[in-house]
């Protein structure tokens, strides 16, 4: 009896175990993959698990070891992750060889920015390098960057608003708003300093001046007058010393000689022309002639503002 219950147990193990092995053998037959097809985005790898590729809840009779992933995945040269394009991962389980596909592409576009700039007026914004003031970043090859500038007028002062964009090799598109601000030369006016405090004591000083040297001339002249005349020969006694008719009561003027107004002080420069005039008149005339040149050089742009400063005169 005991014998014939041994036998049993050992032919119903059997049994179950040829049973267990036909639904593995059926069951395996369905094996499926999660995802028949993965998108990667550019920039990032992919090395996926057993449970990342296959669902094992609905798979509990899987023996996982005897799963083997094949994936031949390599990165994009001199980066650590790989090229776009289109790659494939093996699952191979006893028999059962699962293919999933891989892509990996770039859609993302590129970051960037530009700053805002100041332009000088007339300036020709076809030729302006406008890239010094790009910052573009991407990890796939970008073209070169486009601007419109249809909205900005070079020759008019004021503010406008321009347009940059750039493309990746992939068709990744961005573009961004900047401001550009024409700047007009200022057109610096000349100062009349007739009327000021300074050149008002410079004139009179001046006055004073050329009020005593003219005296000083004149009473030198008046001296020199009467040396003359003490050095004629001396009348007799009882001519008459009434001037004749025809004798000429007063001498021939001399001429007129212009002194310098400084006390001929020639050390000291007068404003910054380090010249000295005869009149104030003349100064003054002398000092627009030369604003004029200058302002007139810079005004049309053949001179740096810096060398205009340094040689215009701007005071007199």
């Amino acid at each position: 009896m005991k014998r014939k219950i041994f036998i049993s147990f050992i032919i119903a193990i059997i049994l179950i175990s040829i049973v267990e092995g036909l639904l593995i053998f059926n069951f395996s037959d369905n094996i499926s993959l999660k995802k028949s097809e993965v998108i990667i985005k550019y920039g990032n790898t992919y090395n996926p698990n057993l449970e990342e590729l296959i669902d094992l809840s609905e798979n509990s009779f899987i023996n996982s070891d005897k799963f083997r992933i094949e994936n031949n995945i390599e990165n994009e040269k001199d980066k650590a992750y790989p090229a776009v394009g289109e790659y494939e991962i093996s699952v191979c389980y006893k028999k059962k060889n699962l293919k999933q596909k891989i892509k990996i592409l770039d859609t993302i576009a590129s970051e960037l920015s530009i700053k805002d700039v100041e332009i000088p007026a007339n300036t020709d914004l076809a030729t302006y390098n406008f890239r010094e003031l790009i910052n573009v970043s991407d990890l796939s090859e970008v073209k070169d960057y486009e601007m419109n500038l249809n909205n900005v007028n070079a020759s008019l002062g004021g503010e406008y608003v321009a347009k940059v964009s750039v493309e990746d090799i992939y068709s990744n598109k961005v573009e961004k708003e900047f401001k550009i601000t024409i700047k007009e030369k200022e057109k610096e006016k000349i100062v009349d300093n007739s009327n000021s405090e300074e050149n008002k004591i410079n004139t009179s000083a001046a006055k004073t001046n050329t009020d005593k040297n003219t005296k000083d001339n004149t009473n030198k002249s008046k001296s020199n007058s009467n040396i003359t005349n003490n050095t004629n020969t001396p009348k007799k006694t009882g001519e008459n010393d009434k001037p004749k008719n025809n004798e000429a009561t007063t001498q021939q003027p001399k001429e007129t000689v212009t002194r310098c107004t400084n006390n001929n002080n020639h050390g000291m420069d007068v404003g910054n022309s380090n010249k000295w005039y005869a009149t104030e008149e003349e100064a003054i005339e002398d000092y627009k002639s030369k604003r004029a040149y200058w302002g007139e050089l810079w005004e049309n742009f053949k001179i740096e503002k810096d060398e205009y400063l340094k040689k215009c005169p701007y005071r007199l």
